[in-house]
Order: structure tokens, then C-alpha cells, then sequence
């Protein structure tokens, strides 16, 4: 089980790159915390 931070680590590692979550354009790292519940990101 990643820690919180951890998963924080990637997303910046990953950098901003947009990407389309749904209809909305966000980053990963937002798309992460919008979408946490949906399981994108198990944070």
C-alpha cells in the first residue's frame, strides 16, 4: 500500500501533462484527487 506522498511523488514525477479526465482537461496529479473515488488513483 502506497503512502499518500508516495503517490503525491509520482504524479509530480510525472510532470503536468494534461491529460482528459471525462469532460474536464487536468493535470494527473488533478485528475488523481478529483478521481480518487472512481480508483484512477487509490490515494
Amino acid at each position: 500500500m502506497k503512502t499518500k506522498e508516495g503517490i503525491y511523488q509520482e504524479m509530480r514525477e510525472l510532470g503536468n501533462e494534461r491529460v482528459k479526465f471525462k469532460s474536464r482537461n487536468l493535470t494527473i496529479f488533478e485528475g488523481c484527487q478529483y478521481y480518487k473515488r472512481a480508483g484512477i488513483c487509490r490515494v
